[in-house]
């Protein structure tokens, strides 16, 4: 059995957060999300995650500290930055992949 792809959403907003994940979770993804910057530095170790997916509404200096404590807990992740709907991800998530 192939192992799902394991995200780790970082969403500012509660309801589009829990859109994303249903949506990733029905792309057959496994998924998490946080709603702000101190849950998602304190929880991104929990788990091996291949992908993070941050939304709109986190400011730059965040995501550049994202990718750097990030890195010191896994190497190998990709990093979306994703700024629509979450039905326009997928095709986001198979161009990361891809390079």
């Amino acid at each position: 059995m192939i192992e799902p792809i394991r995200a780790f959403v970082i969403c500012p907003d509660q309801e589009i957060l829990d859109s994303a994940i249903k949506f990733l979770i029905e792309k057959e993804f496994e998924a998490d999300g946080v709603t702000n910057a101190e849950s998602a530095l304190a929880n991104f170790g929990d788990k091996p995650y291949d992908i993070v997916i941050i939304s709109g509404g986190i400011d730059n200096r965040t995501r550049e500290i994202f990718r750097k404590e990030f890195s010191k807990v896994n190497k190998d992740f990709e990093f979306v930055e994703h700024f629509g709907s979450p039905e326009n991800l997928l095709p986001e998530l198979i161009e990361a992949f891809e390079e």
